[in-house]
């Protein structure tokens, strides 16, 4: 786990949090770019797809219902992209922003001559406290 100390010298490019920002930015000006032709080529995918669907029901003898897509209309929306990308960018942000604004503060409380509230780091591999303490693994069990 890094400290006060450690994270003060390190970059914001340093970050995974920053990268995912900046990937999920970038995505959602994708997106904003490429949504016109998208929406033109899915519709025509769709009207095909519908196409084969009416010519299928003609020959069974019904008659088709459902009206062909557009531009306006479609099955496959960006919609759930856009969503997930900002959902990803809002919490990548919150995260680089709170990592950055902890550090600041633990480095103003230094300056101030405070010490700084940083939690002490957990060992991963704790030994465990004997069941009981009369016995012990080297003393055999009476």
């Amino acid at each position: 786990m890094n400290t006060a100390a450690q994270q003060r010298g390190s970059s914001l490019m340093d970050s995974p949090w920053y990268w995912m920002h900046l990937f999920c930015v970038a995505a959602l000006i994708g997106l904003v770019l490429v949504g016109p032709r998208f929406a033109a080529r899915q519709a025509g995918v769709e009207r095909k797809f519908q196409g084969r669907q009416r010519a299928s029901l003609n020959r069974a003898g019904k008659a088709p219902d459902t009206p062909l897509s557009s531009e306006d209309n479609l099955h496959v929306k960006l919609g759930p992209l856009y969503g997930l990308f900002a959902s990803g960018a809002t919490l990548s942000w919150w995260m680089v922003w709170r990592r950055r604004y902890r550090v600041r503060a633990a480095n103003q409380t230094t300056a101030a001559g405070a010490e700084p509230h940083v939690s002490p780091p957990v060992e991963p591999f704790a030994p465990v406290p004997a069941a009981s303490a009369k016995h012990t693994a080297a003393e055999p069990r009476t």
